[in-house]
């Protein structure tokens, strides 16, 4: 029987915790790794926001004119002789 194997180890040996150590090293490097690509990859990508921002605020300036002229049309004064003969033709 090998001298350096106790029957009833209590913990783990230095071995042990060095690989263990070692893996989780490897593993905070790869993800700083891919972090820092992401964030440089973002901010290599900013220079398409102000023209993205920029047609979305043309977007919405457009949708609040029309919004408007819808708001402005008064209900009472629509002709709807065209409608109520097309509803006539469906029953």
């Amino acid at each position: 029987m090998n001298k350096f194997v106790r029957k009833n180890q209590l913990g783990f040996s230095v071995i042990e915790v060095l690989l263990v150590l070692v893996i989780l090293g490897i593993i905070v490097f790869v993800g700083v790794y891919v972090f820092n690509n992401n964030k440089e990859s973002t901010r290599d990508s900013s220079d398409a926001t102000p023209q993205t921002s920029q047609q979305d605020i043309n977007d919405a300036q457009d949708l609040q004119s029309t919004e408007d002229n819808l708001n402005d049309i008064n209900l009472e004064e629509l002709d709807t002789s065209e409608l109520d003969a097309a509803e006539a033709d469906l029953l």
